[in-house]
């Protein structure tokens, strides 16, 4: 039911200093108006089929002959898809075909866009524009500021064809009007980059993965983008069910953010790091770090590679972020491969002087301390959930940790 949680294991409460225990008990959870519907669930947003257009509204964007796409991984596809978007836009629903898109300058997806992908259509991000690290450049812009309406991507991949440290592969500005039916709605799957939400979006069904499997072996290259989903938003936004793997900083990053739904976050370690790497956290981005990055992991001796590693969730002052459900697993320790015996990672997750925070069910894999913490009274990066007070059942012999409800950053 709306604004009720069955619950059981163990429970920290706000003003408690020890966690409670419960068998399965229904326990209350504040759901904010602006994240629910007239009947208290959660706003949803049914996939769209666009069976409202007819075929002769529907363009295929190699087919523009004003504007030529080619669409080869080689040709600058910039100014012409460009073009195409902008007349488009409220009009007209664009198929991509299957193909590489190389953008060597941001792509601004207007209000009123519909854009359909084929299996693997991509947008890959190449040149000069995204090289610089501390000037941060979106690959697709979805939106200027101050925009409200509705974008809709599906079934694309973002990539990068190059070493570009300064590219943001996505990054979200659209308003929605309303929540639901006028909101943005984003279905894709990621890779290599972060993606920046700003404003009022849901978005499901997304998987950021960086492709360090491709290195197992004797390799030593340590494939190292900054971070996978950055959230800042101020207005209702929804998160389903998002895969977020092998990122340097963090998977999941809301900083500063109100009004957030997060649901069905999976995350996975960076292989490279753990045990025996020499590339440590925040490096190699020490140099280079946004504000809105995590800090400096000074809760960790400089030296300790099994600490210095990218969280799977942070949230930081924040207010508003109701947390559903999710898995965090390492498997492998460091350069080597070679799986952990126990705890490849010291911290899951860092919750950090943060107000109306609830969280449930968060599960791990090889992780010591599910929730760092970070200014409940006066404590400081303080071991608040450990594996040992909420040990589950070994997964393949490895130790997992599961913990039914973080409510201490409730008031």
């Amino acid at each position: 039911m709306p604004g009720l949680t069955w619950t059981r294991g163990n429970v920290y409460s706000v003003n408690s200093t020890t966690p409670s225990r419960l068998t399965g008990s229904m326990i209350s959870t504040t759901r904010p108006q602006t994240l629910v519907n007239s009947t208290g669930f959660y706003e949803t947003v049914t996939p769209p089929t666009y069976a409202e257009y007819d075929v002769s509204q529907v363009i295929d964007v190699k087919d523009v002959a004003a504007h030529p796409v080619a669409g080869d991984g080689v040709t600058d596809d910039t100014a012409s898809l460009q073009a195409i978007l902008n007349s488009a836009a409220g009009k007209q629903l664009l198929y991509f075909p299957h193909g590489i898109y190389l953008l060597t300058d941001t792509l601004l997806i207007p209000v009123g866009s519909r854009l359909v992908g084929e299996s693997f259509t991509e947008f890959s991000a190449s040149g000069s524009k995204f090289k610089n690290a501390k000037q941060p450049t979106p690959m697709l812009k979805i939106g200027n500021a101050g925009d409200v309406g509705v974008a809709q991507l599906t079934d694309f991949i973002f990539t990068v064809a190059d070493i570009l440290p300064g590219a943001v592969l996505v990054e979200v500005n659209m308003a929605g009007g309303k929540p639901g039916n006028q909101s943005r709605d984003l279905h894709c799957c990621t890779n290599l980059c972060p993606l920046d939400i700003y404003f009022l979006v849901i978005l499901g069904n997304s998987w950021a993965w960086v492709a360090d499997h491709d290195l197992d072996g004797s390799s030593t290259q340590t494939p190292s983008p900054g971070g996978g989903f950055l959230v800042e938003a101020q207005r209702g936004t929804w998160l389903l069910g998002l895969g977020i793997e092998h990122h340097t900083l963090y998977q999941m990053n809301i900083v500063g953010a109100k009004n957030v739904f997060l649901g069905l976050q999976q995350g996975e370690a960076a292989y490279w790091q753990g045990a025996g790497a020499t590339v440590l956290a925040p490096a190699p981005w020490t140099d280079s770090l946004l504000p809105s990055e995590p800090p400096d992991w000074s809760w960790c001796a400089a030296t300790d590679a099994v600490c210095r590693m990218g969280l799977y969730q942070r949230v930081s002052n924040s207010s508003i972020i109701n947390i559903s459900s999710g898995g965090f697993w390492n498997f492998v320790s460091g350069p080597s491969r070679t799986f952990c015996a126990t705890d490849c990672q010291d911290n899951a997750a860092l919750y950090e002087s943060s107000s109306k925070v609830f969280t449930y069910g968060i599960s791990t894999i090889n992780s010591k301390t599910l929730i760092l913490e970070s200014g409940v009274g006066g404590d400081k990066d303080v071991a608040e959930v450990v594996r040992t007070a909420n040990s589950g059942a070994a997964h393949d012999g490895f130790p997992t940790g599961i913990m039914a409800a973080y409510l201490r950053m409730s008031g």
